[in-house]
């Protein structure tokens, strides 16, 4: 009985699971193949001067991002931050090492 019960838990998450996934297929927007790249926006590539290092990211939807693959979401506190800017512009990000100055170095 107690397997009954916990398998009906895990089915139960699944499920979850499944509606969420299905809620965000429902909202998702396909863009087009051609990226403008005068401006950070989901789907760029941006190279970022952070400190005395250069980093490249990936703007991408929360459900897609990835630190170790370089993918950051738009809703994080560095993607946030870049959103709009332009290829040569400073901003300011709060990390967890504190404010850091940055600069859009490229966009692709």
């Amino acid at each position: 009985n107690a397997e009954y019960h916990s398998a009906r838990e895990a089915q139960a998450g699944v499920e979850e699971r499944i509606a969420i996934v299905e809620e965000i297929l429902k909202n998702a927007v396909i863009t087009g193949g051609r990226h403008k790249t005068d401006f950070v926006g989901i789907g760029s590539i941006v190279t970022v001067m952070r400190g005395k290092e250069s980093k490249t990211y990936t703007i991408v939807g929360s459900e897609e991002s990835d630190i170790l693959q370089g993918k950051i979401s738009n809703k994080s506190p560095l993607g946030e931050s870049m959103m709009g800017k332009r290829k040569g512009e400073d901003f300011k990000c709060v990390s967890p090492r504190g404010e850091e100055h940055c600069q859009i170095l490229e966009i692709k």
